[in-house]
């Protein structure tokens, strides 16, 4: 471990309650959060080497400020109810009032996740000798989209900044990894790429699926947003058979209340069940009775690893997915790809995997021997995290 006194580390997220993680973390309690919480090992990162910590989040909530342990929490709202133009601006302004507070911190290293499209803002660090880590979680632009003047200039930017003050990253994929290396072809950079992990017992009472019990269940867990592909699935359900298929859809977000009116107008109420938030008993519950996990994200989205697809295949269920997704490339034997945006071929899939057992045998047992990697510590946030931390404080 580097020698180095009073060492801090800083640590720029999206949403969430950093109190209620910090508290989960230190009395190692289990959060009601089903996926992989990367907060908990930035935590865990500054105790491994006694570091001070200093979080900022996003959530929408008031924003507040709080000193516990070695760590200063913040809560920092982004702009909300703007478009366009405003928004970006009050972003910008958002991102800007963060430097004096990272400067007055000083820390030795500051992990960003969030605000990477406005990230130029942040080389004034480089001045005061703060050691930047890009956390890349979803893919730096959409791969399968044309992109718009204001994305290819964003890109540029990118560009530019990492290759002035960037030089460990840490991402979520290995596509990712690939734009980054396109981004600065000359410069000398160092790249860990990690994988949702999750503790063995998690998915230990999830019973193997039963072709034979029908409906079919389908099963959608994330964010409802037109670009993760909700109304697809939605004219993928009035495509089917209502008395063989039912749908599972799970989580929040803005199209919640459209996804709902939707399904009442074209009266699918008997095939689509949406559930909003469910704890993870309720989740499990449903994994338990699901077929199949879809995860049918459109080309609109800059999808990361969707922490989904390994949920999926760690419980035993077949995906149906586009390449669209980077997890595909993870656990493509237990999958079914289908081409982006493309309602029909996932109703095909859908049915196929309903109809044929043999197809739908085969793709359950090869989840069993790409579940390792999703169990490995050694693939986890929080180890790559600590590689790239002693990268850097041994450069210095």
């Amino acid at each position: 471990m580097p020698n180095q006194k009073k060492l801090r580390f800083a640590y720029l997220g999206g949403p969430g309650d950093a109190l209620a993680v910090f508290n989960a973390w230190s009395t190692g309690t289990t959060l009601e959060y089903f996926g992989t919480n990367y907060l908990k090992q930035f935590y865990q990162a500054c105790a491994d080497f006694r570091a001070e910590g200093y979080v900022i989040l996003t959530s929408p909530e008031e924003y507040s400020c709080r000193s516990i342990g070695n760590f200063l929490l913040e809560n920092r709202p982004t702009p909300a109810g703007l478009r366009g133009v405003r928004y970006h601006i009050a972003f910008f302004i958002w991102v800007t009032k963060i430097v004096p507070r990272m400067i007055r911190f000083r820390p030795n290293v500051f992990v960003v996740t969030a605000g990477l499209n406005v990230c130029i803002i942040l080389s004034v660090l480089k001045i005061f000798g703060i050691v930047i880590i890009p956390a890349i979680h979803d893919s730096l632009w959409k791969r399968y989209a044309i992109l718009k003047t204001s994305e290819r200039i964003v890109r540029r930017l990118q560009a530019w900044f990492f290759s002035c003050c960037a030089s460990e990253f840490i991402v979520a994929a290995e596509s990712t990894a690939g734009q980054v290396r396109s981004l600065i072809p000359r410069k000398k950079i160092q790249i860990e790429v990690f994988l949702p992990t999750y503790p063995r017992q998690q998915f230990a009472f999830i019973r193997k699926p039963r072709f034979d019990v029908r409906p079919f269940r389908v099963l959608f867990m994330g964010r409802i947003e037109t670009n993760k592909g909700v109304y697809d699935l939605v004219e993928v359900a009035a495509k089917v058979d209502p008395r063989g298929f039912h749908f599972d859809i799970c989580g929040v977000g803005s199209q919640l209340p459209s996804l709902q009116r939707t399904v009442d107008d074209r009266g699918l109420k008997a095939v689509v069940s949406c559930h909003g938030f469910l704890d993870r008993k309720e989740l499990y519950a449903l994994l338990d009775e699901a077929h199949v996990v879809i995860v049918p994200t459109t080309t609109g989205f800059e999808e990361g690893f969707n922490m989904v697809c390994a949920e999926a295949i760690l419980a035993g269920r077949p995906v149906v997915t586009s390449a669209v997704c980077p997890a595909l490339a993870y656990i493509r034997d237990a999958a079914i790809e289908v081409p982006p945006n493309d309602v029909e071929r996932y109703r095909e899939a859908i049915i196929r995997l309903a109809e044929d057992r043999t197809l739908y045998e085969q793709k359950c047992r090869a989840c069993e021997p790409l579940q390792g990697q999703f169990y490995d510590e050694n693939n986890s946030y929080g180890a790559k995290l600590r590689i790239v931390l002693t990268a850097v404080l041994n450069r210095k």
